[in-house]
C-alpha cells in the first residue's frame, strides 16, 4: 500500500467518524430538545391520546389524536403554544378526530355558512345558521367558536365526533393565513 492510499483511507475514515458524530449529535439534541420534552408536554396536555411527528423538507408536521374534548379552541391554543415553543417557526399542526360519514355529511352543510361567516365577519348569523343546521340533523352536542385567528367546531354524535380548524383570513378574498 503506497502513501497514496493510505490518506484516501484515512481521510475516508476522518470523514465517515466526523460524519458519523455530526448526526449522533443531531440525533441526540433533537431527542433531548424537541421530542422527549413534546412527549412530555403532550402527554400531560388533556385530550391527547396519541401523536406523531414528522419531517416533510422545512416543515415539521405534528398530528395529535384527540379524545372528546369541552374546548377545541382552548385546547388548540394549548397545542399550539406547546408547539411553537419546541418545534419553533415552520411546524404544522393537525388534530385527528373520530369522524364518521355522518358528521362529515354535517360538516359539509355546515362548512357555507361558516365560510360566509368569515367572510363577512357577520358571526351571529353564522352561529344561527350553523344552529339550524345541527337542529335538523339531530345533533344535539356540538360547539361553535370564534377566535381572532380561527374558527372551531367541534361536533359529537354517539361515539363519533368531528373537529375543524378553519383560518380567517386577513383580507377579504385572500389567501388563509395560519402561522
Amino acid at each position: 500500500m503506497g502513501f497514496g492510499e493510505l490518506r484516501i483511507w484515512a481521510v475516508a475514515i476522518v470523514l465517515a467518524v466526523a460524519l458519523g458524530a455530526l448526526f449522533g449529535g443531531y440525533y441526540l439534541y433533537e431527542q433531548n430538545t424537541v421530542k422527549a420534552p413534546l412527549e412530555q408536554a403532550l402527554a400531560e396536555a388533556p385530550g391527547v391520546k396519541a401523536f406523531t411527528l414528522t419531517r416533510d423538507g422545512a416543515v415539521t408536521r405534528l398530528d395529535v389524536e384527540l379524545a372528546w374534548v369541552d374546548s377545541l379552541a382552548d385546547t388548540y391554543a394549548a397545542l399550539d403554544a406547546t408547539a411553537g415553543r419546541l418545534l419553533g417557526q415552520g411546524y404544522a399542526l393537525r388534530l385527528i378526530d373520530r369522524r364518521d360519514p355522518f358528521l362529515e355529511r354535517v360538516y359539509h352543510q355546515a362548512h357555507f355558512a361558516l365560510q360566509e361567516g368569515i367572510y363577512t365577519g357577520r358571526f351571529t348569523d353564522m352561529a344561527r345558521s350553523v344552529d339550524e343546521i345541527m337542529a335538523q340533523n339531530g345533533v344535539e352536542e356540538y360547539r361553535l367558536t370564534v377566535t381572532e385567528r380561527h374558527v372551531f367546531l367541534q361536533i359529537k354524535k354517539g361515539r363519533a365526533y368531528l373537529y375543524e380548524v378553519i383560518p380567517r383570513t386577513e383580507d377579504r378574498g385572500g389567501e388563509a393565513f395560519d402561522s
